[in-house]
């Protein structure tokens, strides 16, 4: 994502050796398409951010199952030599505090927002 990000305006700059316009034009069309590329990973994306779908119910919130599936692939395929309890690497300590907000006035404030 970093490359999308960051190509436009690298090829932005260059042209802009060449003249101011054609700097302005070629960074509108390298950004389109970048904003584009970017619109379908987030779209590939969103929907795992579900909390059902990670398995849990506040955000943020590390699920000791998921961690623990993980560990054993892990060492199912040699990575790791031996097995590792998953609530030694995660901790959910600060969920409480993460999620002092409030989602919905979030989610509906981002519905309403419109581009300037």
């Amino acid at each position: 994502m970093l490359r999308r990000t960051v190509k436009p305006s690298s090829v932005a700059d260059a042209a802009g050796l060449g003249g101011l316009d054609e700097a302005v034009d070629v960074f509108r069309k390298e950004e389109a398409v970048a904003l584009r590329d970017d619109v379908k990973v987030l779209e590939a994306r969103i929907p795992n951010w579900k909390l059902e779908k990670g398995g849990v119910s506040k955000w943020g919130e590390s699920s000791e199952r998921n961690y623990g599936a993980y560990m054993d692939f892990l060492q199912k395929y040699g990575i790791l030599k031996q097995k590792v309890d998953p609530r030694s690497l995660i901790t959910n300590e600060l969920i409480g505090e993460i999620n002092d907000f409030d989602p919905a006035r979030i989610t509906a404030e981002a519905k309403a927002y419109t581009v300037r």
